[in-house]
Order: structure tokens, then C-alpha cells, then sequence
């Protein structure tokens, strides 16, 4: 009886022992969850899903840094004709540069032109473009000077009823012997033309380039000033004092300027004088620049003697802009 009581209890303990082997994985005893609680589930290796950039918040740029424009003086060069190709006032282009003496300027001497120049004098004549505003040209002047080199003036006249801006002009010429010379560019020593006014375009040729015996000249820009921004304000009607010597060749000058609007502020003020000679050529040209600005209401007193390049002076005319 004892014998086969183990028999049967050895048969119960293989058929569970099968029984285990082909049933199915038993299945994790569910967790009762509580109210306000999280129940965590595994997941596979989490991942770092980066933020979109909100498209109202533009990446931050790198503030552009303005290169400085320096210019390597030239043979021939001096700080006046330097200011006018740049259009700049010589007295900013002297506190550009506090080291130079402006009588003891050197060939190589690198200057640094202020923020405020508009032109560049390096820029090609061939990538100077035409202009269908209309401009008289007359016949340039050229004087030779003691370094060697020539400057060249050139009449320019505005017979439009308006005033016109970014006036510039290509020279050529050729030597005493018909060779031709590098063109030149002319860049004019105001800004402003006014309807009917006229005014020289100046421009340079180095030793190097020999001098011109024969010159011509094409108009390579002039655009109408538009209305807006308003860039010059009207000044009073000038009424210059002009004193010639008695040989022509100088010339003293005493104006008192005055903004049409009394109300008005200038913050620079640019004064030209033009000397001509008996034949109606440019023999003489020179630029005074306000030190002070002309507060409403108020005037300024402007001299300046004016020297031939070339034969004596007969007449001067004066002309003069003002800036806001």
C-alpha cells in the first residue's frame, strides 16, 4: 500500500513537471493604481530630442565691424584735393588724422579717411556709368603745379530747372607730342549744382602721367536731388565782398551766410570761390568750410584768399551749400 502510494505521487510529480514545460508564460499581476498617482511603464533608452527655435527669435548675428578706408598719398597729392575726391571736409580729414602736417605731407603716407566720405577716387573711370541728365561741359583748363603734376578745372553748368547731385566727369588728354594720356575722373568740390549754376570739376594727373597739352571731357555722372530725405538747405541770397589785387593774382573774399529759414539749424557749411581770368577760363579754386554750426536765426562770417594757378584773376564767383 506504502509502495504504491510513492508510485502514485512520483507519476503526479511528472505529469506537473510536463505540465511546465508547454504552458504559456504567466502573465504580471496587475498593480492596483491610486488615485493620483503615476504608474511608470519601461521604455527603451531615452533619447534627447532637441527644442525648436521659435520663429519670432531670430538668431542672434555678429555686429558688422566697418572696415576703415585709408588712402596712400600720391606724388602731386595734397590734403584739399585728397578731401575733395573723398567729399569730406578737410578739417575732419584732419582730425582723421592729428599726426600729419598738413604743409609736410609725404609720398606714402597713409591717412585714414572719416566714416563720413561718400566717394571713393579709386573707382574706375570705365565703371563711372552715363547719366540722361543733361550738363554743359566747357573747355577744361589745365595748370601745371610746382610738384610736377597738373590739375585740370572744368566747367560744368546746369541749364535743368532743377538741382542736381554726384556730379563727376572723365578727362582725356593727350601730351606735347599727340600721346594719349591715362584718363582721369573729375569729381566736383560741392556737392550741389543748382538750376543755372556752374561750377568747376577738378582733377589730378601725376608727373608720371606727363602733362596734359590737350584735354576733352565727357560727363560720367549728375542725378536729380530728390525731395526726400532732404539732404541741404537753402541759404540766403549771397552778397560776397571780392577784393582783386592789383596783379590778379590773388583775391580776398568776405561773405556772411545766412539760411533762408530762419528757423532752420546747419550743421556744416561749405563756401566755394572760383576765380576766373580774361579768356572766362578757371585759373583759381578754393573751398572754405565752417568750423561752427549756423544756429537758427544767426549767420556766419567766411573769408578766405583766393591764389591763381595760372593767369590773373578778373572775376570770382562765390558759391555756397549748406548740410542739416
Amino acid at each position: 500500500m506504502r509502495t504504491k502510494f510513492k508510485q502514485s505521487l512520483a507519476l503526479l510529480g511528472l505529469l506537473l513537471a510536463l505540465s511546465a514545460c508547454t504552458a504559456a508564460p504567466a502573465l504580471p499581476t496587475a498593480t492596483t493604481t491610486l488615485p493620483g498617482q503615476l504608474t511608470p511603464y519601461p521604455s527603451a533608452t531615452p533619447s534627447i530630442t532637441p527644442s525648436p527655435t521659435s520663429a519670432d527669435t531670430p538668431t542672434p548675428l555678429p555686429s558688422p565691424t566697418p572696415t576703415p578706408i585709408t588712402y596712400t598719398v600720391k606724388k602731386g597729392d595734397d590734403l584739399f584735393g585728397i578731401a575733395i575726391r573723398f567729399k569730406v571736409g578737410l578739417p575732419e580729414l584732419l582730425a582723421a588724422n592729428p599726426d600729419v602736417q598738413p604743409n609736410l605731407i609725404s609720398v606714402g603716407t597713409v591717412l585714414v579717411i572719416p566714416a563720413s566720405a561718400q566717394v571713393t577716387p579709386t573707382v574706375p573711370v570705365e565703371e563711372l556709368s552715363p547719366t540722361p541728365v543733361g550738363l554743359q561741359l566747357g573747355q577744361p583748363n589745365c595748370l601745371p603745379e610746382a610738384s610736377g603734376g597738373t590739375w585740370c578745372f572744368l566747367p560744368v553748368a546746369n541749364p535743368q530747372s532743377f538741382a542736381v547731385e554726384n556730379v563727376t566727369a572723365v578727362l582725356r588728354a593727350v601730351n606735347a607730342a599727340g600721346n594719349p594720356l591715362p584718363d582721369r575722373a573729375a569729381y566736383p568740390p560741392l556737392n550741389l549744382l543748382a538750376p543755372g549754376g556752374t561750377m568747376p570739376l577738378l582733377a589730378f594727373y601725376p608727373t608720371q602721367d606727363g602733362q596734359p597739352a590737350q584735354a576733352s571731357a565727357e560727363l560720367a555722372s549728375a542725378v536729380p536731388v530728390p525731395a526726400e530725405p532732404a539732404r541741404y538747405l537753402g541759404l540766403a541770397k549771397l552778397e560776397p565782398q571780392v577784393e582783386i589785387a592789383a596783379n590778379g593774382l590773388s583775391t580776398a573774399v568776405n561773405v556772411t551766410l545766412r539760411l533762408a529759414d530762419s528757423n532752420a539749424r546747419a550743421g556744416q557749411i561749405w563756401l566755394l570761390a572760383v576765380g576766373y581770368d580774361a579768356a572766362d577760363r578757371i585759373v583759381a579754386v578754393r573751398r572754405w568750410e565752417s568750423s561752427a554750426s549756423l544756429e537758427p536765426g544767426g549767420s556766419l562770417e567766411a573769408a578766405l584768399t583766393l591764389y591763381t594757378a595760372g593767369g590773373a584773376i578778373t572775376r570770382v564767383d562765390v558759391l555756397a551749400e549748406a548740410h542739416p
